[in-house]
């Protein structure tokens, strides 16, 4: 019996050895945060967004709601907002504040831009012709786990049939992008 608890005392004190070298080595290292956060938002008076009355009504009479945020998942290849199929059709108003919030869940660096007309370079796609928020100054490439959140308010000449679209070379030509279709609230 005194063998048994023996053994016993000296398995309870190898796995404690085991236990605190491990806690050593398992320090956290200082090193980059594996989500970072961008914020971008428009130039007023670029982008206007109309003044409110009080907190739900306009001059116009329609209530309105407030900001309105979108999640979008970011991977290979494809973006996914959130409760839809991958690259399924993006639909706004013009007229809304959205808050859109990008999140790279994948394991490359990909970008965002929304834009309309592919601009090709040596038959491949390197962009748009025409961006839609040509006046906002935002980083759109995100590594793994960064996340980029864009508000903005669309004018009704914004409207018409867009496209979201990622140009890290080969992410377009492998499906990376999504229609997207800014409806006119006031036309």
């Amino acid at each position: 019996m005194n063998r048994k608890l023996l053994l016993g005392l000296t398995a309870i004190a190898l796995l404690a050895v085991i236990a605190a070298a491990c806690g050593e080595s398992a320090t956290p290292t200082p090193g980059p945060n594996p989500i970072s956060t961008a914020t971008a938002v428009p130039n007023p008076s670029a982008v206007p967004t109309p003044p409110l009355v009080d907190e739900d009504a306009h001059d116009d009479g329609h209530q309105h709601e407030e900001e309105i945020e979108l999640k979008i998942l970011v991977g290979e290849f494809f973006f996914q907002v959130e409760g839809q199929e991958k690259n399924a059709p993006l639909v706004l108003e013009t007229g809304t504040e959205y808050e859109l919030v990008f999140k790279n869940v994948g394991v490359v660096l990909h970008e965002v831009i929304l834009g309309r007309e592919v601009k090709l370079e040596e038959g491949r796609a390197v962009g748009y012709q025409e961006r839609l928020l040509e006046d906002v100054e935002v980083e759109t490439q995100l590594g793994p786990g960064v996340e980029l959140r864009v508000a903005f308010t669309l004018p009704d000449e914004r409207a018409g049939e867009w496209e979201i679209g990622c140009f890290i070379p080969g992410h377009y030509e492998a499906g990376m992008h999504a229609p997207l279709s800014i409806k006119c609230e006031g036309c």
